[in-house]
């Protein structure tokens, strides 16, 4: 009862609030786990402050300040930090304890508090590349879209492995119709080339693999399209085109009868965070695994994009 008698003030910045409903300081602090409490002053970042306010949690001295707008102009710098609030708010509202630390996140579990997740803010129309994807600090992405929705995806290095074991003849012989090339021999694996009446039309892709592995004496610049189906076929999958998907490619690890596991993307130039989400809900749909490559000199490196519910963290 003596908090209630002096409920103690609160700061941020050159502003002085008050706990709402009788509440005190201390039962903000530990409640809510925000701030810093000194005696019987509770000290809030701009972000825990506005999140309180807008729950009527506390009010400010200055009747003149009482508007979340006003409040928001003199706190919040810029769309980048609107963004971030925004986010906090989401996962403050579903139970976490929201910790910034420069424009990223940091998720605190209740009832967990050594498990701590950090999270970087990106929105719908922003752009990201492979680079960016791996070097984020924990793998963890909230997308704030434009109706205010956030969703979680993780990415995470992967080395992606078939188990098909594939021979090639030393050498093969293509026909040209048109642009096309056309093989008509048994030499080649079965799921190689696209079959049509007899024939097999050769991918561009399929034709720069076989000029890079000397099975046919042409000497072909490889794209980068081609240089990822190259490596995808040396990891042992059948590789065949994802254009239905979406995506560059889609890959078996042990054969086509049944469905493709792996769907592959190249991502090493920025792309728009719509178009990410977007392929990887449609691999989710589709039961397979979205995987996005950078090609980096001769290397080929791959992370797989993920949702991740709340429920998950």
């Amino acid at each position: 009862m003596p908090e209630r008698k002096s409920e103690g003030r609160i700061v941020c910045r050159a502003l002085v609030f008050k706990p709402a409903g009788g509440r005190g300081v201390s039962t903000i602090h530990s409640r809510y786990g925000m701030g810093r409490l000194e005696g019987s002053t509770l000290f809030l970042n701009e972000f825990e402050l506005l999140f309180l306010y807008r729950k009527a949690i506390i009010k400010p001295e200055n009747p003149l300040i009482d508007d979340f707008g006003k409040l928001c102009d003199s706190l919040i710098g810029d769309d980048r930090e609107l963004d971030l609030l925004r986010v906090y708010s989401h996962f403050r509202e579903k139970g976490f304890r929201v910790i910034r630390n420069g424009n990223d996140l940091v998720l605190v579990k209740k009832g967990r508090p050594s498990s701590r997740i950090r999270v970087t803010v990106w929105t719908e129309k922003g752009k990201c590349n492979f680079n960016d994807l791996s070097s984020l600090p924990s793998g963890f992405v909230a997308l704030l879209d434009g109706q205010g929705d956030v969703t979680l995806f993780s990415a995470f290095a992967v080395d992606p492995r078939g188990k098909v074991e594939h021979r090639w003849p030393e050498s093969v012989r293509l026909k040209t119709l048109g642009e096309s090339s056309i093989y008509e021999g048994n030499e080649l694996p079965e799921w190689f080339g696209q079959e049509f009446n007899g024939l097999k039309i050769l991918e561009q892709a399929e034709l720069e693999f076989l000029a890079e592995s000397g099975v046919y004496e042409k000497s072909l610049r490889s794209s980068r399209n081609g240089r990822i189906f190259a490596d995808l076929v040396r990891r042992k999958f059948i590789v065949k085109t994802g254009f239905k998907y979406g995506a560059a490619y889609r890959a078996y690890e042990t054969g086509m009868n049944s469905h493709a596991e792996l769907l592959v993307h190249d991502l090493t130039d920025p792309e728009e965070w719509y178009k990410i989400s977007r392929a990887v809900r449609v691999s989710h749909a589709v039961r397979k695994r979205m995987i996005f490559c950078n090609l980096s000199g001769d290397d080929v490196s791959y992370l797989e994009i993920r949702r991740v519910g709340d429920n998950e963290l």
